[in-house]
């Protein structure tokens, strides 16, 4: 069975009737017909569900559009500094193998934005900057015995 477990503003009408439209997920299917990164089948030949959901687009009144690019987010098993910038709590290594579990979590973060006129012609765009810092900050070093750990009365 498949239930909704949240609901997503499709538009958002005026007092006079106009609207502005928002899009989710507009993501090309693979051959599998699901959303690469998306979507993920529960067990074997199960249902679909979605593991997150990214705006796309935006439309106003005038038909204006912007749309939203998203980018994968880093992350490898390369070695234990590499980058991992999520988690899938049920597998060692995030991936799209059916299982049980319907976790959510977002596997792309968002790269820029595009604004489109009314006939489809650019406006402008932004791209935003990303430098992630893949290795991690050393572990902190505390002393391993009480009387090392201890403050001297004098010093407080």
């Amino acid at each position: 069975m498949q239930y909704a477990k949240a609901w997503h503003l499709r538009k958002a009408y005026s007092r006079f009737g106009e609207f502005a439209a928002l899009s989710y997920n507009e993501f090309p299917r693979g051959g599998d017909g699901l959303l690469k990164d998306v979507e993920q089948p529960v067990g074997g030949g199960g249902k679909a569900y979605t593991k997150a959901c990214y705006l796309t687009g935006i439309t106003d009144v005038f038909g204006r559009k912007a749309v939203f690019a998203y980018r994968p987010k880093l992350w490898s098993n390369a070695s234990p500094s590499s980058p991992r910038e999520y988690a899938d709590p049920h597998k060692a290594v995030p991936d799209n193998s059916p299982n049980g579990y319907q976790d959510c979590y977002e596997t792309y973060y968002l790269d820029g934005i595009a604004l489109q006129g009314a006939d489809g012609g650019a406006l402008f765009s932004l791209r935003f900057s990303y430098r992630p810092s893949p290795a991690p900050a050393p572990p902190r070093r505390w002393p391993t015995s009480p009387a090392a750990r201890a403050t001297p009365a004098s010093a407080c």
